[in-house]
This record gives structure tokens, sequence and C-alpha cells, in this order.
């Protein structure tokens, strides 16, 4: 079980972008030490360069060769610990000096301790070395130990920092990874339950602000929208087995006492007609549903365009005029122009259709409709019956209807449209008793 643990810890993206920012923290300090080095080492040469030089200059490299040997002799009886010299014949025969390194030709040389001959306790020397008139060559050295002693210093400095850099973040790493891990793993273990049938668990958000929070309240959100759906769906399967079986029980019972009975020519063709109105009756249903799950996908969003409220709303209100006065209803309108929302046109009017035709329908024969649109919110209002406030929630269900309006025409689906149009438009529907009457407001924010 750990090696499992710790296999998947390695193979998180938490665990591999901290793995990844040691790596390249350890490289800039890589950088950082090459530069510190460079710098210092530079600046140290650069200073035993001046003195040699100086002391070259202090030397009668010209003068002659007694002379110059007797110089030599002085300057190593004089000199500090750290400077050395050394004069050579042509022949390679030593005239002069405290040293007598193996390697001497004009030009800077660095001598190291485990490759040439050097005083004791002097683990490098830099020296420069100059040909003089008679072919004997002139050699001033001074102590460089203290450059191998950076180079040591620095590949200790480096190996410890790299290593403690590489080290830090492998255990930053691998707690991220772990806790990084352990969120998964929740969200992991409720998706199982969830798919094992548990649709009411959610997953616990962290609570740091971070992104398993939101990540965690957009599966919530995700769950609690497949959870009303599938509410709705075994709802709806009910609801059709409920609404269905009237219909398709008359069109049985029709056609049976058709089949027993014998029928002339104009009998018959009203058990066809009779039939068909119950046909189409189911089939309006079926079309309706089809409508609504069509709705619900929000493929529709794709083609929505820019779209004038205040038009649409006009066109319908002198629509339904007539059919409100034909029922002995009316209808008035109140309407500011310059309103425009982004959306479908067909479905927005199909919205507003249909809670006109709801008012029509089941505001009495009487009634007085009104519809006002102001800005992005629109009130359609009628003084009928009303709707119990205990209603006002489920009436936009699928198939529910109340129980005044169980026999009147009507497909259920119609309010279960409005809402979803609504929804795939973010606009909110308010529903508001007004004794008489109802308001119902569309508010596209």
């Amino acid at each position: 079980m750990e090696r499992r643990t710790g296999g998947r810890l390695v193979n998180t993206t938490s665990f591999r972008l901290a793995l990844m920012g040691a790596t390249l923290s350890a490289l800039a300090a890589c950088i950082v030490f090459a530069i510190i080095y460079f710098a210092t080492a530079g600046s140290l040469r650069a200073q035993l360069d001046r003195d040699i030089r100086n002391e070259i200059a202090e030397l009668p490299a010209a003068g002659p060769p007694v002379l110059l040997r007797q110089a030599v002799d002085q300057a190593v009886q004089d000199a500090p610990p750290n400077l050395f010299y050394a004069l050579v014949a042509a022949d390679g025969q030593k005239l002069a000096g405290n040293i007598r390194p193996a390697r001497i030709y004009p030009g800077w040389h660095t001598y190291r301790a485990d490759r040439d001959r050097l005083p004791p306790k002097i683990d490098a020397m830099r020296g420069f070395a100059v040909q003089i008139l008679n072919g004997s060559i002139l050699l001033v050295a001074e102590n460089a130990s203290a450059l191998v002693d950076l180079n040591e210093i620095i590949i200790q400095a480096f190996g410890f920092g790299f290593g403690l850099t590489l080290l830090l973040g492998l255990a930053g790493g691998a707690l991220v990874g772990r806790a990084s891990l352990r969120q998964i793993e929740a969200i992991s273990a409720a998706s199982r339950e969830i798919m094992a049938g548990d649709l009411s668990r959610r997953i616990e958000p962290p609570g740091r602000g971070d992104e398993y929070d939101h990540l965690a309240a957009s599966l919530n959100a995700m769950l609690a929208r497949i959870e009303r759906l599938m509410g709705e769906v075994r709802n709806a399967t009910n609801d059709i087995a409920h609404d269905m079986r009237s219909p398709l029980a008359r069109l049985r019972e029709t056609l049976e006492l058709a089949r027993r009975r014998a029928l002339d020519k104009s009998e018959f063709d009203m058990v066809i007609d009779e039939s068909l109105v119950q046909l189409d009756e189911c089939l309006s249903r079926f079309s309706a549903m089809l409508r609504l799950a069509q709705i619900e996908t929000g493929s529709r969003r794709a083609g929505f365009a820019t779209i004038d409220l205040s038009a649409l709303l006009r066109n319908l209100a002198e629509t339904y005029e007539i059919v409100a006065e034909e029922g002995g209803q009316s209808l008035t309108h109140d309407i500011a122009p310059g309103s425009f929302i982004e959306g479908d046109r067909d479905l927005l009017n199909q919205l507003f259709a249909n809670l006109i035709e709801n008012a029509i329908r089941h505001a009495g024969p009487t009634a007085h409709i009104d519809l006002h649109a102001q800005g992005r919110i629109v009130h359609i209002t009628d003084d009928g019956p009303g709707i119990p406030s205990t209603e006002h929630a489920r009436i936009f269900q699928r198939f529910v209807r109340l129980d005044q309006s169980r026999h009147s025409p009507g497909s259920g689906l119609g309010l279960a449209i409005v809402a979803a149009i609504a929804e795939l438009h973010d606009a909110h529907v308010r529903i508001e008793n007004r004794h008489p009457g109802v308001m119902i407001e569309i508010d596209f924010g």
C-alpha cells in the first residue's frame, strides 16, 4: 500500500511541479555560485598579477646579468614569504632564486602542488616569466593557494547549496503532492459513492479558498444539477404514465366499442376522428417534451443574438389582444421602448406566449390581463383566481397542473418550458399574488 501511495505521489502534477521548481532553483544557485566564483577568482588573480608585475618592474631585467643576479638574491632575502623568484640560464641552469620550477618559459604560469615541485605548504603559485637579452629567463611568482582554497570553498558551498535546495524541493514536493493527493482521493471517493447511486453526496471543500475549493464548488453545483434533473426524470416518468394513461385509455375504449358494434360509414368516420383527436393530444405532449429537452441541453445558446425585447413584446401584445377579446377578456400593455437583450428570438417569443396563453386560459372569462415591460424586467399580471403560495415553485415543474386546471386543455409542460427558457437566458422568474390575480415577473438582470 505504501509503495502504491509513493508511486502515485511521484506521479502527481503537484510533486512534478515542485520538483521542477527545485531543479530550476538549483540551476539558479549554480549560476549564482558561478558568478560569485568568477568575480572573486578574477579579482584575486588580478591582484596577484599586479603584484607580480610590480616586482618585475623593480628588478633590473635589462641590466648586466651579474647585476640582475645580485638583485634577485637581494629580493629573495628581502621578499615576504609569499613571493618567489627564479633566474634560469638559457641552458636551463638555475642562476639565482628560491624556486626551481620544471616548466619555465616566457609568459604567465600557474603551478600546482599536485603536478609541480613547490615549496612546502604552498598549494599553488601564479607567476610571470620574461626573457632577458642573454637568453636567460626571469620568473617572479606569488603564492596562489588562496585560489585553490577559494575553489574548494565554492565547490563545497555549491554541493551543499545544490543538495539542500534539491532536498527542500523534494520535501516540499512531497508535502504538496500528498496534500493534492488527499484532495483528489476525497473527490474520487465521493465520485465512487455517487456512481454507486448516492446522488445526494457532495464533495467537502478544503476551505482554503484555493483551486480545490473552486473545483469542489463547481462539481457540487454540477452534482446538484444532475440530482435535480434525475429527480425530474423520475417525476416525469410517473407524470407521463399518469397523464398519458387517460387519453390512451379513452382511445382504446373507443376502438373496442367500435370493434364490437356494427357501424355505418358516418359512425365509423366519427370514431376515426375522435381517435385522431386523442392521438394528436398524445403527440402534442410528446412534442412538448422533446421541445423542453432540447431547450435544457443549452445548445440554443450558441445562436444567441441581440434581440429588441420591446418590439417582440409589442407584437405579442397586439396578437393576443384579439385572442383575449374573442374570449370576453381584455389585454393591455405598457412597454417601454429601447430594451435589448442577448437571446434566441423564437424561444423568447415562446416564453412570453406561454405566459400570456396561460393567463388567458386560467384567469377567467372576464379577466383583465396586463403586460408591462421596463428595461430588462417584464411583468404579466391578471385579476383571476390566482395561484396558491404553496404551489408557486411547483407549477414550473413538468406535468404539474393545479386542481382547477386539471380538466382544461394542455400538456402541463407550458410553464416548465417557460422556466427552461428563462434559465437558458440567465433570467429569474418570480410569482407574486395580487388578490385578486397573480403577477409573474421575468427579470433578465
